[in-house]
């Protein structure tokens, strides 16, 4: 009786899939011509041009060159008029683009408008990587490997992943076709570098980033380290153990506090790192140790703050004290805002600032204002302020607004003195000034602002106003409105964010007005 033979099934490799799958893509590829047949965006609308049309071309891709009837017109945007009515062959061009081809049939007295898009020449990268959980970087975004269209020319190809050393390639991407690279990476020994700490000085009960220092440090294979903060009397008050480590860049947050969650008195501190390969990595050095003096100090008081212009304070002056540690704060506001009296009268708008704060006493800020697509401003500021002296601040300010200068949108520039009195948690500040103002035409003018403000670490609320007289040259005379604003800020703990909230209202003999609005700004 012969024997039994169970039939093999016929199996393909990972390897004929690819190949399969890459000629697919190929025969795909061939089915486009070097032109493409365009689907724009086409808008006709009439208009008396005694017979004749008119062309308006757009495109995504700024510069590209226009082709009517085989004859190059110029490049986008691009309007033509005088065409003769009729059937037109349309043709858009740009370097490293295929052709965009469109048939165009102009009616008389028309004006056409042609958006249109065009597409990428591209081949495609097949790529084979061990190990295959690498990264696989091509002009700075990360792909997995496999096959990746890609626009044409030369690339440079960098495969990494952790634990083994990156390799780079440099690869010409073919129009249709297939350029082909295989990398085995080999194994990184173990190494530690890079270590910082984020600052050498802060305060455990500040909000935000200002509340913590950051050790970070990179590593190149897998590995551990153990974390102690010591004591000025050399006792251990926290330690943490960090691993097993599956990245390159590591880092970790002390608080400033101890075991106990409790803030640890203000002193000299010692960070004490040491990072070590894990079990049967190859390395240079059996153990990393590095260490670095930290300064808890609870003098350095950082309050959440609002927004004078483009400089930090309240809405209607700005901060009466020396910056406590160096900062830079970006803040988006919107708001509304609306007549007393006149439901009907409402609008909105925003503001968007940067500033920067430095522990030698400047700030600087530079912020766009905007009420609307016809109402826009942009505002500068600088303060540098004195030291401190116990409850007392002094800051020179000077500040500028750049509008249209046109009524309800002025334009000034302005000198002033910040006078304040009191701690970072409960303060007032006053602030004279005096300034050139273009309204409708130039004028002299003086004003005064002045903020109450109490505060926390987390929270804080502030009373502010404004006055400013008419124009000097008739005389020292008080000018309506006069503005008053509210607000309340709130700093979470650990986050490099703070909200706050304002409201406020114009006094005048007129309709006066009211505002409402909120901010989120970020910070380090």
């Amino acid at each position: 009786m012969p024997a039994l033979v169970e039939p093999v099934p016929t199996r393909y490799s990972t390897g004929m899939r690819r190949v399969f799958f890459a000629l697919f893509i190929l025969a795909a590829a061939y089915s486009f011509s070097s032109t493409w047949t365009s689907t724009p965006t086409v808008q006709v609308e009439s208009a008396s041009l005694g017979g004749l049309s008119s062309l308006s071309v757009r495109c995504e891709i700024r510069g590209a060159s226009v082709w009517l009837d085989h004859q190059v017109r110029g490049s986008v945007p691009l309007d033509l008029t005088g065409l003769t009515p009729g059937s037109h062959l349309l043709i858009l061009r740009a370097d490293g683009y295929y052709d965009a081809v469109i048939t165009l049939s102009l009616a008389a007295d028309t004006k056409t408008t042609v958006n249109a898009a065009l597409q990428l020449r591209t081949g495609f990268l097949d790529i084979r990587v061990d190990p295959p959980s690498a990264a696989v970087i091509i002009d700075g975004e990360s792909w997995s490997p496999g096959i990746i269209e890609l626009p044409i020319g030369q690339q440079t190809v960098t495969v990494m992943a952790f634990g083994y050393q990156e390799q780079s390639f440099s690869v010409y991407i073919p129009e249709r076709l297939f350029a082909f690279i295989t990398a085995a990476l080999t194994t990184a020994p173990f190494e530690v570098s890079d270590f910082s700490l984020s600052r050498d000085r802060f305060n455990p009960r500040n909000a935000g980033l200002k509340g913590l220092a950051q050790a970070s440090f990179s590593v190149t294979a897998a590995g551990n380290a153990e974390l102690r903060v010591v004591s000025p009397e050399g006792l251990t008050i926290h330690q943490a153990e960090l691993g097993p480590f599956d990245d390159w860049d590591q880092s970790y947050d002390w608080h400033g506090r101890g075991d106990d969650g409790a803030p640890v008195p203000d002193g000299s501190y010692t960070l004490e790192l040491t990072v070590k390969p894990a079990a049967g990595v190859e390395y240079y050095k059996e153990s990393y140790a590095y260490s670095e003096t930290l300064i808890v100090d609870s003098t350095l008081v950082v309050m959440p703050s609002g927004t004078y212009g483009a400089l930090n304070g309240s809405v209607h002056a700005p901060e009466p004290f020396a910056p406590a540690a160096d900062g830079f704060r970006i803040e988006s506001l919107l708001y509304a805002w609306g007549l007393v009296d006149d439901a009907d009268a409402t609008g909105g708008g925003g503001a968007l600032s940067a500033s920067l704060s430095l522990d030698a006493g400047i700030d600087a800020g530079l912020g766009l204002e905007f009420a609307g697509p016809e109402s826009a401003a942009a505002r500068l500021g600088l303060r540098l302020s004195a030291p401190d002296y116990g409850p007392l601040g002094l800051a020179v300010l000077a500040d500028g607004r750049i509008s249209d200068a046109l009524a309800g949108n002025p334009a000034w520039a302005r000198l002033g003195a910040a006078l304040g009195l009191g701690s970072p948690f409960f303060n007032i500040v006053a602030m004279p000034h005096f300034g050139a103002y273009w309204e409708g035409g130039l004028s002299a003018k003086a004003g005064l602002g002045a903020a109450l403000t109490v505060s926390g670490y987390y929270l804080g609320a502030s009373l502010s106003g404004s006055a400013l007289t008419e124009a000097l040259s008739g005389g020292f005379v008080l000018g309506w409105p006069i503005k008053t604003a509210l607000e309340f800020r709130f700093a979470p703990p650990r986050l490099p964010l703070s909200f706050r909230v304002v409201a406020g209202l114009d006094w005048s003999p007129e309709p006066s007005a009211w505002m409402a609005g909120i901010a989120i700004s970020g910070g380090f």
